[in-house]
């Protein structure tokens, strides 16, 4: 996910649903990227403490170029509960990054056919998305 961290980024339901995730793949790394996604977020730290997958997150604080990292994984997530235009979804999009995002926005004509869309409060379908992704990609 490639998101300053904010509530509206929604990062605690993707920590808590990345914790059943890993449950079924554990070699699956989740990595966060964006403005205060650091070990001195203590809000961060303790809600990935509280569902155990330290092991399997890696934070990056500020990336200014996207393209560093478009080698390194293989979806991208994001589930802001408001956005205009999700420009990260668009950049990561055209470097042939999939994505899964909220039904936010203008999320739904960037993605098109070519990525997932999830309600918020569709804790199965975001589950689901994101297995259907990493099993496309492996």
């Amino acid at each position: 996910m490639i998101a300053r961290f904010d509530p509206h980024k929604n990062h605690t339901k993707l920590i808590e649903t990345f914790e059943t995730i890993i449950k079924i793949n554990h070699n699956v790394i989740l990595l966060l990227i964006g403005s205060n996604i650091n070990t001195q977020n203590n809000h961060l730290l303790k809600n990935i403490h509280n569902n155990q997958i330290s092991k399997n997150i890696l934070f990056l604080d500020h990336l200014n170029e996207l393209n560093e990292i478009s080698t390194i994984i293989d979806f991208h997530i994001l589930l802001s509960f408001s956005e205009s235009f999700p420009n990260v979804i668009a950049e990561t999009m055209s470097m042939g990054i999939p994505n899964i995002s909220s039904d936010v926005g203008h999320a739904a004509k960037i993605i098109g056919n070519n990525g997932w869309l999830i309600d918020n409060d569709n804790d199965n379908k975001l589950y689901n998305a994101i297995n259907e992704t990493i099993n496309l990609m492996h």
